[in-house]
C-alpha cells in the first residue's frame, strides 16, 4: 500500500493559531507532535516510509521535509499553488502510478484527529482488499449527532465482507445539508459523515477521472 497524504490546506478556519506560513497540519495542535506527524505515524503499520507522499503548496515542503525526515524528498510533491482536493490526488497518483501502477493508494487528509489508532489500521486494511478488487472505497465514520459542517455519504445495497468488515456501495453523497436534513439522516441509521478518505488503485482512480473530469 501507499499513502497520499494532502497537506496543502491554509487551515483558515483554526485562525488565529494557524496562519498562512503555519497552517493547522504544522502545529502540534492536539499532542506533542504536529497533525502531520501523528498521520504519518498512523501509517508506519501499514508501508515503509518511501510509500509515503505528501502533496502540498510549494510553500509549506522545505517544513514538511523537516518534519518527516523518514520520507525521502523526492515523495513530497510541491504545488505551485493550491487548486483544491481532486487535482492534488489526480497529481499524487500519477506520480505513485509510474512508480507502480497496480500500487493501493490511500488518500488522506494531514489534519484529522484519530483516536483509535488499531482500529484506523484495520478499516484501511479491509478497504485494501476491496480496492484490489476494483473498487474505488471511502471511509464513513457513524455520526454521533446532526451536523451541517460535515458531507453524508448514504449507504446503498450491501457488497460483501472484506478482512471482517462489512462493505456497501454508496447510494449517494450529500454535501452539508440543512438541520432537518443533517437530524433525518442520523435518526434513518442509514448515512455516514463522509471523512475525505479514499481507498483506490493507482490506474483505476486515473481512468475514473479520465472519464468524468477529463479536462483535469
Amino acid at each position: 500500500m501507499y499513502s497520499l497524504i494532502l497537506a496543502g490546506g491554509q487551515g483558515t478556519r483554526l485562525w488565529p493559531r494557524s496562519r498562512r506560513n503555519t497552517p493547522k497540519q504544522l502545529l502540534d495542535i492536539a499532542s506533542p507532535s504536529t497533525m502531520l506527524q501523528e498521520t504519518f505515524e498512523r501509517l508506519r503499520p501499514l508501508m515503509p516510509p518511501d510509500h509515503v507522499y505528501v502533496v502540498t503548496n510549494a510553500a509549506y515542503k522545505p517544513e514538511i521535509c523537516r518534519q518527516l525526515p523518514l520520507v525521502p524528498p523526492a515523495n513530497v510533491i510541491a504545488e505551485p499553488s493550491g487548486h483544491n482536493t481532486a487535482p492534488a490526488v489526480a497529481l499524487g497518483s500519477f506520480y505513485i502510478h509510474k512508480r507502480d501502477p497496480h500500487a493501493i493508494i490511500a488518500d488522506l487528509h494531514a489534519d484529522h484527529l484519530v483516536q483509535k489508532r488499531e482500529e484506523f489500521v484495520s478499516v484501511l486494511r479491509a478497504a485494501e482488499k476491496a480496492a484490489e478488487q476494483g473498487y474505488l472505497v471511502t471511509i464513513g465514520i457513524k455520526p454521533a449527532r446532526p451536523d451541517t459542517g460535515y458531507g453524508y455519504i448514504e449507504l446503498g445495497d450491501a457488497i460483501q465482507s472484506f478482512a471482517g468488515r462489512e462493505t456497501y456501495r454508496v447510494s449517494r453523497f450529500t454535501e452539508k445539508p440543512d438541520d432537518d436534513t443533517a437530524a433525518r439522516f442520523v435518526e434513518g441509521g442509514r448515512h455516514f459523515w463522509n471523512s475525505g478518505m479514499f481507498i483506490w488503485r493507482a490506474d483505476h482512480i486515473l481512468e475514473a477521472i479520465e472519464k468524468y473530469l477529463p479536462r483535469l
